[in-house]
């Protein structure tokens, strides 16, 4: 048996030792146990991640470490297609969604049955991470905006280039 199976054993939920640590807001033992090779995004049955047990019991640092170490921030559990964003959108800690937010989580993902972060938030009344949801969609709005732009331009410009030639 390698180090790696060791590390990432699981139980009969599929739960590796790193998950059980993220559930608990073990943040030492989830970092000496990704610095001892286990997968930041292996998944359980139900197709989640250590990032998201984390994310739905409010460990911040915990959150972190697992951000630090390269955690997929747009993986969707395969039983309900749920987000690390839509968990932390729910719990209402404004923190850790920004943390997920400035770590590239999408919040335009929609999860069954047809619910975005920003649904889940006004729901539960999350005021607060409700507009930080709607500046991170403006956001994305204006960088596409700018990209459109931007290659909108470049063509033009190697089109005028090309006709001097």
């Amino acid at each position: 048996m390698s180090r790696t199976q060791i590390i990432d054993g699981r139980d009969e939920g599929g739960n590796t030792d790193l998950m059980r640590a993220a559930l608990n807001g073990q943040s030492e033992i989830v970092k000496a146990l990704l610095l001892g090779g286990a997968d930041v995004n292996a998944r359980n049955h139900e197709g989640r991640t250590a990032l998201m047990f984390a994310v739905v019991n409010n460990h911040a640092a915990t959150v972190q470490t697992l951000l630090d170490f390269g955690a997929d921030v747009n993986v969707q559990a395969t039983a309900c297609g749920c987000t690390p964003l839509l968990l932390a959108a729910g719990s209402g800690d404004i923190g850790i969604t920004r943390a997920l937010l400035d770590s590239g989580a999408d919040p335009k993902t929609i999860c069954r049955p047809a619910r975005t972060a920003l649904v889940v938030a006004k729901e539960r009344g999350h005021i607060a991470i409700v507009e930080l949801i709607r500046r991170a969609l403006a956001q994305a709005v204006q960088g596409k905006a700018k990209r459109v732009r931007s290659k909108v331009q470049s063509f033009t410009r190697d089109r005028a280039l090309a006709a001097t030639k």
